[in-house]
């Protein structure tokens, strides 16, 4: 039934974004009529807020496309349905929960990672800042990464890394050779297990990845990278508070 809502989906959104490149090409009344009714909340965080172009849209659009390609293409048991909030891990794992902000104009990418204990008390925290990044999909694999890479710095053994990029998550926990455009990293991250004693990955909805969102939403404050250590930005703090009070 997944398969099957994907395929029709990718459908959809192919021939969505076909019509968006066609209309690029008409003439500048046709293309401004379809800004016009381009409704404003088409948002990413490259494109929050503002009526975009029809070429940053579709770039937009692509991105998503190609992940949901890849998610139908994984010959993967189903995952577990995603948690909707933030659970606090194991007595002796720290979790890395991590997320992404993508500025698709200038191809920037920001990191946002956050490590808890078992109380769900803050361990560690940074924001991290990548160039030459124009895919959404690229950006989410680098910043689960950092997140492996930090857990390293730091000297945890025993982690829990968990993010909301399914596709990601997919690839990691498969035994399979990844072919995809990420497979350097996916590979590069795979290597790096044998670092630690234990380590598990698991998909969870935006609402329960909030903190690390906030936590990259929040790179335009700091001379990057930045980090913390048993602290983090104020509404970060009250974000894990909430987490806490669910």
């Amino acid at each position: 039934m997944f398969a099957f809502s994907v395929k029709l989906l990718l459908i959809l959104l192919d021939i969505f974004f076909m019509t968006i490149r066609s209309l690029s090409s008409f003439s500048i009344p046709y293309a401004s009529i379809f800004q016009t009714l381009t409704p404003p909340w088409i948002t990413n965080q490259g494109l929050s807020g503002k009526r975009q172009s029809i070429t940053r849209i579709s770039t937009f659009i692509r991105a998503h496309i190609t992940e949901l390609h890849f998610v139908a293409a994984l010959s993967l048991p189903s995952m577990p349905t995603p948690s909707s909030s933030w659970s606090p891990p194991a007595q002796g794992i720290i979790k890395f929960n991590f997320d992404t902000a993508l500025t698709i104009a200038t191809k920037e990418a920001f990191s946002g990672v956050i490590a808890r204990n078992s109380h769900g008390l803050i361990m560690a925290a940074c924001v991290l800042h990548h160039f030459a990044v124009n895919d959404a999909f690229i950006a989410e694999v680098r910043t689960c990464e950092a997140a492996v890479n930090f857990a390293m710095e730091l000297g945890f053994r025993s982690i829990h890394v968990e993010g909301d990029s399914l596709s990601v998550i997919k690839k990691l926990s498969s035994s399979s050779v990844d072919k995809s455009i990420i497979n350097p990293i996916i590979s590069d991250i795979k290597y790096k297990l044998i670092f630690f004693e234990k380590i598990t990955f698991s998909h969870v909805g935006r609402r329960g990845n909030e903190v690390s969102h906030l936590l990259a939403q929040a790179h335009s404050r700091f001379h990057l990278p930045q980090y913390w250590i048993e602290d983090a930005p104020p509404e970060v703090e009250q974000a894990t508070l909430r987490d806490l009070r669910q």
